[in-house]
């Protein structure tokens, strides 16, 4: 066994402890532990969740045929496949940042995430989704970083049924094929892709009977900057800090990193597509909730590492191949 295979496998060994240690601490600190296979799964399954959630269908969905075939607790179903996303998620972070890095820098990348993940878990109940989307948008930022469309398209489609921020995976795509390919060809490929996800997300919604919900946040997300009053525990009363926390350390080492590449790299839009991510959850979504920044990861850990010292290989300068 070489060197290499021998870090890659230590890798994941590595990632089941914590993965194991990510899914203690995410079920522990939550207030309901068990709503999630309480209410809001039998919900969405059944059609009368309320939006946004009645639309973020394949996690519930999925998780309740794994507990029909398996027989088991809903609650230790649950546990058990999030386990497994979680690790899954790990892993797929690993050779995401192995595209520009050496595996023990991508194995420092990934306990960076490991490190800043817990953040996501604050001031909520376990969603199904919020795992699922860590590994489907870094499954499908590897697959815009190596260029290939089938593996983007394939990986889009599940994340844009897990959850609408699947938008900035189609974004990140768009603009990194408008920066490296002719016009032509990624003119006619954005159009098809990008109905291709409007028919999911629109056809999701009108299968599902379209329901209004509360839009603009900007006054309470800016209301959620004061600490809440002191009858909410400690825990919970900053806890509209932790978007703060997580998106200004990550952005800080993600603008460090793409300095020193190069604004013009993939470093570069994708450290543009999650300022659009934070503008967007800052005026339509709850940030007290900051698992609505999950993707934040994917999108800023490779030009994060830069940031930290390390040297990629500079791969953005391959062109897009025919196909």
């Amino acid at each position: 066994m070489t060197a290499k295979s021998r870090q890659a496998w230590s890798a994941l060994l590595l990632y089941v402890g914590v993965a194991v240690a990510l899914g203690f601490v995410d079920h522990r600190v939550r207030r309901f532990a068990d709503h999630a296979v309480t209410a809001y799964i039998p919900e969405v399954v059944s059609g009368t969740a309320e939006p946004p959630g009645r639309y973020r269908i394949l996690a519930p969905f999925f998780i309740d045929a794994v507990q029909g075939a398996v027989g088991l607790p809903p609650l230790i179903t649950f546990l058990v496949v999030r386990l497994a996303v979680i690790y899954a998620a790990l892993v797929a972070m690993h050779f995401y940042l192995r595209h520009w890095y050496d595996s023990f820098t991508a194995m420092a990348g990934t306990l960076l995430l490991s490190a800043l993940l817990p953040l996501t878990f604050t001031n909520s109940w376990a969603h199904p989704d919020s795992m699922f989307e860590l590994l489907f948008f870094t499954g499908g930022a590897l697959a815009i970083a190596r260029r290939r469309d089938g593996w983007f398209v394939a990986w889009l489609v599940v994340a844009a049924l897990n959850r609408e921020t699947s938008a900035f995976l189609l974004l990140l795509w768009m603009w990194d094929r408008l920066g490296t390919s002719a016009w032509p060809a990624a003119a006619s490929r954005i159009a098809i892709v990008g109905a291709l996800w409007a028919g999911i997300t629109g056809g999701i919604r009108w299968a599902r009977g379209f329901a209004h919900y509360q839009y603009w946040m900007l006054p309470a997300n800016l209301a959620s900057l004061r600490p809440l009053p002191a009858n909410f525990d400690p825990y919970v009363r900053v806890s509209g800090y932790m978007w703060l926390l997580l998106s200004g350390t990550l952005v800080a080492l993600a603008a460090l990193g793409t300095r020193r590449v190069g604004i013009s790299t993939y470093f570069g839009r994708s450290l543009g597509v999650a300022c659009l991510l934070l503008a967007t959850g800052l005026t339509i979504s709850s940030v007290i909730e900051s698992r609505i920044f999950t993707p934040l990861f994917p999108l800023l850990l490779p030009a994060a590492l830069a940031g930290l010292g390390a040297v990629p290989e500079q791969r953005d300068a391959t062109p897009w191949r025919a196909r």
